[in-house]
């Protein structure tokens, strides 16, 4: 069944053509109802960068060739503790580099917009093992002094690789408390529960799921903003030192949502780490019951996944359910320095697919590249029932740079 489904998807790929392009004055230029969102996955310190992240990759060259890695940076078949050593650092390396160019890449376009984004959603892999360090690290490089809000999420790599794998599964731990108390200052109600009958027996119990409702500047555009974590399914139980946890399937709360925003007509953005195989399955049976048993409602409705997970992923595939246009959206991860730009507004809505660049390599005004744009993301259902938008870094598919605008007196 999945396999029939994706290679409809490989028959129906929609050839990039001048409707895919944009100006790229029109995205800077941002009307003031409308409302803007970014979305990125994997800031993920400390893994390495993708192979086609030549910049990147490059940034390690000198580490590499230092223990006798290759461009991989696999070690040869005689490697010791000095090249495993060696090895951790080269991805430190990588992903310092990588995280680093994002985050100014981001910076820039905040500030050359006029009416900034309302909120970056980061869709999971926070961490690559939720090892101190690497914590500390994704909050002084993501967390500390960034122009909008950020709604996060957790991704494996945050808690479910680590767990039994860990000492005092420390890891998980470390990420589930700072999520909690990161929810608590948001101000954002996390679906869980915290049981305390001694000081030395507390227990926490919930997907920690949450959903919020984001706006433009002038609150005339509006979206209810869903995050899963991991994955729409996972679920497990681990205990660290003296605390329990349990981390519930978020299908329920996810439902009770869905059902909450029946008569609602504004945008459904639910947001998670990864979906694939199985997985998408249970969210596309889920999505489409829901807008079957909401067809006589009087509006029409607009809802669309998000997630991150494979780091080379960057593309849109959008799938028709009982008539209904819905995306189910790659973001793009940072160790490709690929990231996304959602506009939302009463009429039409865009998706634009961006890369960031190094600006000590190409300088500052061409650090943000436009890959191509989705003008219309809920439109009408595709003539074959699904297709395919993938997000190509290749000057013929209509990239072009972020010219930094002039600002009139």
């Amino acid at each position: 069944m999945l396999c029939s489904l994706w290679f409809i998807f490989a028959l129906s790929t929609i050839v990039w053509t001048e409707e895919h392009t944009l100006s790229l004055q029109d995205v800077l230029d941002v009307p003031k109802d409308e409302l803007t969102l970014l979305l990125m996955g994997d800031t993920q310190y400390h893994y390495k960068c993708e192979p086609s992240n030549i910049p990147c990759k490059k940034s390690s060259k000198r580490c590499r060739e230092s223990y006798g890695l290759d461009y991989y940076l696999r070690a040869g078949p005689f490697s010791n503790e000095t090249v495993r050593a060696g090895q951790k650092e080269c991805i430190k390396i990588e992903s310092r580099y990588a995280n680093r160019v994002q985050r100014q890449a981001l910076d820039r376009l905040i500030a050359w917009m006029r009416y900034p984004p309302s909120a970056l959603i980061i869709d999971g892999d926070l961490t690559d093992f939720g090892h101190i360090e690497q914590h500390k690290e994704f909050q002084n490089g993501w967390m500390t002094s960034f122009r909008l809000p950020i709604f996060a999420g957790l991704g494996n790599h945050d808690y479910e690789n680590n767990i039994n794998d860990c000492a005092f599964n420390f890891c998980a731990h470390t990420m589930l408390t700072w999520f909690t108390n990161y929810a608590k200052n948001m101000s954002l109600d996390m679906d869980y529960r915290r049981h305390v009958k001694s000081a030395f027996d507390i227990a926490y119990d919930g997907s920690f799921a949450y959903s919020t409702r984001i706006c433009s500047v002038t609150g005339m555009n509006c979206a209810h903003i869903i995050q899963l974590n991991n994955a729409v399914d996972y679920e497990t139980t681990f205990s660290s030192f003296l605390v329990d946890w349990k981390v519930n399937s978020a299908m329920d709360f996810l439902k009770t949502e869905l059902k909450l925003l029946r008569d609602i007509d504004i945008p459904v953005l639910i947001n998670m780490h990864q979906c694939e195989g199985t997985r998408l399955e249970k969210l596309r049976e889920l999505i489409a019951e829901w807008i079957y048993e909401t067809r006589n409602v009087g509006h029409r409705k607009r809802i669309a996944a998000f997630y991150a997970h494979l780091h080379s992923m960057h593309e849109a595939k959008t799938m028709c359910l009982h008539g209904v246009a819905v995306p189910f959206v790659y973001v793009g991860s940072v160790p490709n320095n690929r990231f996304s730009m959602l506009r939302i507004s009463r009429n039409q809505s865009s998706l634009v697919g961006l890369a960031a660049r190094d600006a000590f390599d190409v300088g500052e005004e061409n650090s943000v590249q436009a890959l191509g744009v989705i003008h219309d993301l809920w439109g009408n259902c595709p003539p074959s029932s699904h297709s395919f938008y993938p997000f190509v870094d290749d000057s013929k598919n209509g990239v072009n740079t972020f010219q930094k605008p002039v600002k009139s007196l």
